[in-house]
């Protein structure tokens, strides 16, 4: 009867009688109280409705609730039902899990890969050891010889496992973990968990350790749980989860590279080459003062990493800091960087090898890794962040589309969210999409009347029908909404073809202006969205 009331919550009760009488004054008499005779009747017990009183963590029933989970707000009730008694596996890796991990996954599965084109697999090894890289099935005979040729020379900048990974230079970079003055330390208690999924953390920290990325600790100021994080393909990642220490760390604004600009960078080439970092987070180490602060428990001891790990502040940009240190000069030119994902480009098929070779020259010089599983070379169609990049055009990723057009009705304010967070991705390809979405926006406002009606079911099916149709300019300004079409000649110079749609909703402040006011406000709303267009290109208005 340990914790009955902890561990049976909205269940019927066995409670003494006695017991009953003397949490209710009733009785006072113990005199009754005797050992139990082995295999007589317990006879003297009442049943008793305990009701629930843990504050459930789902999603609101209603489009109209409009509260928001507070991240850390989960009772202790709750937290140590979920890590004393895990039913399953979900509750083991849902546990406390921190939204800001959750995203940092969800962006670093996000791959820059060829699009939906045949590959040729090649080796790099002998017949011992199988190491094997993509080539694209399309280039002519002679750039296949000659891709083939080159990455046999340069196959050590390849690797297959943590062993043979040296780490880059730290008088290039290393990442810092400063902490805001007023700031507490928090050091976390081990969390309890299930044996098969204790003898996976095991497993991992011992191939983490054996690689030389952790150090024992016996005392920290910091230390952290461990956490698991679904894939996609069934599996679970595990990582550390560093919600506490990343509030404590101030952000580094560094730019990352504009989406926009990626995309359209790619377009126009007539050959790629794709290539990814090998566990590329661990190949930049951390600064030692700042080592100890990694600190993470586990059932068999407690450990810090001397490398940079996922799921730290300000990791991504400083693995993007280091790269454009080291290919600044190629950047814009040859090749295109996102973190640890590298383009390389040509339009000019031969000379495609030697942008390469260029490449991987500085790869070996500063000892950086590249992941050969995920790396494909001669690749005629890039596949960049859901968008498709050629020769001729930049188009969204039919993939995506598809699984926009098959998404179920929102429900919840979140689900709704969720929709149009989807839809704003892809927002260029779109046009009017503010007022197309009028009626759906208003349901994410705060302490919004609205509710969802047929209206807004029309509006829902009305959008996902426009995706698999053509897209069409339509005009600039409305009633409570403004947007532009950015176009461009073809080489007959008798058609226009579509490259940015661009929307927004007028302010309250903004519907009260005169035409010519809402005009000019659009205008510089305009110039500002499409400056990187507007400053090299000559720009009609019409």
């Amino acid at each position: 009867m340990k914790d009955v009331k902890k561990r049976n919550c909205g269940r019927n009760v066995r409670k003494s009688e006695h017991q009953r009488y003397i949490e209710e004054g009733i009785g006072e008499n113990l005199s009754g109280i005797c050992p139990y005779i082995l295999g007589s009747v317990l006879n003297s017990w009442t049943t008793e409705e305990i009701p629930v009183i843990f504050k459930t963590n789902s999603e609101s029933p209603d489009i109209n609730d409009t509260s928001d989970a507070v991240t850390g707000s989960e009772s202790p009730f709750e937290q140590d039902m979920c890590l004393e008694e895990p039913r399953d596996f979900e509750d083991d890796r849902d546990c406390n899990l921190s939204p800001d991990l959750l995203r940092i996954v969800e962006q670093d599965e996000k791959q820059i890969l060829p699009y939906k084109e045949s590959v040729e697999i090649v080796s790099l090894g002998d017949k011992q050891e199988k190491k094997e890289v993509k080539i694209g099935a399309c280039i002519t005979a002679e750039t296949k010889r000659d891709l083939i040729e080159l990455l046999q020379e340069f196959k050590d900048v390849f690797t297959w496992s943590f062993q043979d990974m040296s780490g880059l230079s730290t008088d290039i970079m290393v990442h810092w973990l400063p902490i805001k003055e007023e700031c507490k330390l928090v050091q976390q208690k081990l969390r309890r968990m299930r044996s098969d999924v204790l003898l996976k953390i095991k497993e991992e920290v011992k191939k983490q350790f054996d690689a030389g990325f952790l150090q024992v600790l016996k005392y920290s100021e910091w230390v952290a749980n461990i956490v698991l994080i679904p894939k996609k393909d069934g599996k679970v990642r595990i990582c550390v989860d560093y919600k506490d220490l990343n509030e404590a760390s101030p952000k580094d604004n560094f730019p990352l590279p504009h989406i926009d600009t990626l995309v359209d960078n790619i377009a126009g080439y007539s050959l790629f080459s794709f290539m990814d970092g090998f566990s590329y987070y661990n190949q930049i180490k951390m600064h030692p003062k700042d080592m100890e602060k990694t600190t993470f428990v586990t059932m068999w001891g407690i450990f810090f990493y001397k490398v940079m790990l996922f799921g730290l502040k300000n990791a991504v940009v400083t693995y993007q800091k280091a790269m454009v240190t080291l290919f600044h000069d190629m950047m814009l030119k040859d090749i295109e960087v996102y973190v640890d994902d590298i383009i390389a480009k040509s339009r000019i098929k031969k000379k495609h090898v030697q942008v390469l070779r260029k490449l991987f020259l500085r790869l070996r010089k500063f000892q950086l890794k590249l992941n050969p599983a995920k790396c494909t070379f001669g690749a005629r169609l890039g596949k960049l962040l859901r968008f498709i990049g050629n020769e001729k055009r930049i188009e969204i990723d039919p993939d995506k589309v598809k699984a926009k057009q098959d998404l179920p009705l929102p429900c919840t304010q979140k689900e709704v969210r969720g929709f149009l967070g989807r839809l704003n991705y892809i927002a260029r390809f779109i046009s009017q999409l503010t007022k197309k979405c009028n009626l759906i926006f208003r349901l994410i406002k705060k302490h919004n009347p609205g509710v969802w009606d047929e209206e807004c079911q029309k509006t829902f099916y009305k959008v996902k029908h426009y995706l698999s149709n053509a897209l069409v300019p339509m005009s600039p300004i409305f009633g409570n909404s403004t947007g532009c079409v950015l176009g461009q000649h073809d080489e007959s110079r008798k058609k226009e073809r579509v490259i940015y749609y661009l929307s927004k909703k007028i302010t309250e402040c903004e519907t009260r202006y005169s035409p010519i006011e809402k005009l000019c406000c659009a205008l510089i709303w305009t110039t500002q969205r499409l400056r990187q267009y507007m400053l090299y290109h000559a720009t009609w208005l019409i």
